[in-house]
């Protein structure tokens, strides 16, 4: 949750104090569409992004959106042991394409449709304080 707060944070501030304003670089529909697609696909969609161009979400994120986060994390002074171990967690989330909602449609699949199993497994792996690309179903 730290991790994705951080992106998060890191993305917004930069965007917001960009020289050019985000909502002029992208049209709603294209925004509405990348939303839905994402919520739909998660990682495996592809968006539009301001360069025109339709990315993997995963490689937008790798090759993009980790390096904007950073500069809007550095630009809040947040402490760069802090940011280094976050954006790594993203990465390597992106990288095995386990998040949260991934890791949860695989533990039904594995385990079937008992929601209060699979509450208390969710909460007993996020106790353990690994991030959730190293979690086991």
């Amino acid at each position: 949750m730290a991790a994705n707060m951080a992106f998060f944070y890191g993305i917004v501030h930069s965007l917001a104090n960009a020289s050019c304003a985000p909502e002029s670089r992208m049209s709603f529909s294209a925004a509405w569409t990348n939303f839905y697609e994402a919520a739909r696909l998660g990682l495996r969609c592809h968006v539009e992004w301001y360069d025109g161009r339709r990315w993997e979400l995963r490689r937008l994120i790798l090759d993009e959106l980790l390096k904007v986060a950073r500069q809007g994390l550095e630009a809040l002074e947040v402490d760069a042991a802090f940011i280094d171990r976050s954006l790594a967690i993203i990465e390597a989330r992106v990288d095995s394409g386990r998040t949260g909602s991934d890791w949860q449609r695989q533990f039904v699949e594995r385990h079937g449709r008992d929601w209060q199993q699979l509450a208390c497994a969710y909460r007993t792996r996020q106790r353990g304080g690994a991030p959730v690309h190293k979690w086991d179903t």
